[in-house]
């Protein structure tokens, strides 16, 4: 039974969450009291012999970051399906948590699945599957802002050589900006 009290050398420690690290094999039946949260750090196993139950109330969290998705089809419990709690059940307690240097795009959306092998032993999975239709990965704004600003700098340089070309070349100044002529007409019809 794993319950808010966890028994330690030094007496016992009243916790509502116990973390899994590694590889645990338990022999018999593992019962999650009410209120209690098992956390499955990345990459860790629990492998139960016998049932595998969870009471209302409690969870179970798995960890995920950027090296999970490398071990996708990661078997994450295994139980005895016969006599533990029903797979939607225990689907709908099981979470996943993502850490801060998880990115769903690039590795994939983390989902839980429990099969069953031929010896009739339940398995909790960790698949990860490409979502390519989500708006998030799929953010073509992105692509857009990069095409106008090319076309913003192209136009600046086109009229930078204009603006150029036009003070450089006398005959072009004349034409365009007869200044220097409309000034020396304006001082001869001056009294």
């Amino acid at each position: 039974m794993v319950n808010a009290s966890v028994p330690t050398n030094d007496g016992i420690l009243d916790t509502n969450a116990i973390t899994i690290v590694g590889v645990v094999n338990i022999t018999g039946s593992v019962v999650v009291a009410s209120d209690v949260t098992v956390i499955l750090s990345v990459g860790s196993t629990l492998h139960v012999g016998k049932c595998l139950l969870l009471e209302e109330g409690s969870e179970i969290v798995i960890i995920v970051d950027e090296s999970s998705s490398f071990q996708s089809n990661h078997i994450v419990a295994t139980y005895d399906g016969g006599c533990s709690s029903s797979s939607s059940e225990l689907l709908q307690r099981v979470k996943v948590e993502q850490t801060s240097s998880y990115d769903e795009c690039r590795e994939g959306l983390p989902i839980v699945q429990v099969s069953e092998d031929q010896s009739g032993r339940s398995h909790l999975k960790l698949l990860f599957a490409m979502d390519i239709e989500s708006d998030e990965c799929n953010d073509d704004s992105s692509d857009i802002n990069i095409v106008v600003i090319a076309v913003s700098v192209s136009i600046a340089a086109l009229v930078v050589v204009v603006i150029v070309s036009v003070v450089a070349v006398p005959k072009l100044r004349k034409k365009i900006l007869p200044t220097r002529h409309f000034l020396t007409v304006v001082k001869s019809r001056e009294p």
